[in-house]
């Protein structure tokens, strides 16, 4: 079963030049980073419906915000995989990101004659000496844009990662949430400070007072509804009662989510069944091929074109002297 294809490419020709055992392998590992791909996807699906529920108290509400953060994160981290999809072959890495040495060499040469099965054969040619001529996946080549670049994908993985780890907790914990509630709209000396008078000269009371007739209505479902998941309107108290509840044990929930969502990208950056991989060779010497074919065919095009201008027009240019002024 190829998984692979359905979301990174992974298509059978890529391995029509390797042993079926390193195409099976190949198969294997990414199957396995598409289901991870698609667990990670359905984890902010799942976070969407729960905030939605907790937002606004509403089924359709939330599965449609649920469908909305989760066709953004699908984006997002198959951004981020792609971003990682390099491959450790160094000289294929340089010579795709630089292809300039390699059209160089056909600057004094006439194409105009250059038929597509002659350009297809010297793209292969070109092709299969890079294949020969990588075959240690080896990869010392850096940049500082590349440190730049991977600080903003694990930035935005850990925003992800913390967005579906505080989902999680509240599934997780929810009855022990909703208890602590309860706990707190019964709580004699929040109902008495609720139900005592404001004064003109002590703010600090009066901000109580209010505080705490604001906790007891956010405890409250709205007349003819019922809560559907936590009972409480407001996100934030909810967040807070949960953040005291969990103490240092969020922070661990928190780290094991970042953990989980990191383990893709850390994969693709250092394992070499990715980066070293078949997949990734062949799919840059592919890319490469393309390239050089395109600028051979264009080169071939811009050379007739420039022939046919030189045949067919003359240009004469006239160049008006200055005449003194007067």
């Amino acid at each position: 079963m190829n998984l692979g294809k359905y979301i990174f490419g992974v298509r059978e020709e890529y391995f029509a030049k390797v042993s079926t055992k390193e195409k099976e392998r190949q198969f294997l590992v990414f199957n396995n980073l598409t289901l991870m791909y698609f667990i990670l996807v359905g984890f902010t699906i799942l976070s969407g419906f729960v905030f939605g529920l907790m937002i606004f108290n509403n089924i359709l509400l939330a599965i449609g915000i649920s469908l909305f953060l989760g066709a953004i994160c699908f984006v997002l981290l198959l951004l981020v995989f792609f971003l990682n999809m390099t491959t450790n072959y160094q000289g294929l890495y340089l010579t795709m990101t630089n292809m300039e040495p390699l059209f160089e060499t056909h600057n004094n040469e006439d194409l105009k004659g250059l038929s597509d099965e002659r350009a297809l054969e010297i793209v292969e040619n070109e092709k299969q000496k890079l294949r020969e001529t990588n075959q240690q996946a080896t990869f010392d080549h850096f940049h500082l844009s590349s440190v730049v670049t991977s600080a903003v994908k694990v930035i935005l993985i850990l925003i992800i990662s913390a967005m579906v780890a505080n989902a999680m907790e509240f599934v997780f914990f929810r009855s022990s949430l909703n208890e602590s509630l309860h706990k707190i709209k019964s709580d004699p000396t929040i109902i008495a400070c609720a139900s005592a008078k404001e004064t003109e000269h002590n703010d600090e009371l009066n901000r109580k007072i209010g505080l705490a007739k604001w906790t007891l209505n956010m405890l409250e479902p709205n007349p003819g509804e019922s809560f559907l998941f936590i009972d409480s309107q407001s996100f934030l108290l909810s967040y807070q009662v949960l953040e005291m509840s969990l103490g240092p044990w969020k922070v661990l929930l928190d780290i094991a989510f970042a953990l989980l969502f990191l383990t893709p990208f850390i994969l693709l950056r250092k394992s070499n069944e990715y980066a070293g991989g078949i997949f990734l060779k062949e799919a840059a010497l592919i890319d490469i091929a393309h390239s050089y074919m395109f600028f051979l065919l264009a080169e071939r095009e811009r050379q007739k074109i420039k022939e046919e201008i030189a045949l067919n027009y003359d240009y004469t240019v006239l160049i008006k002297k200055p005449t003194d002024e007067a």
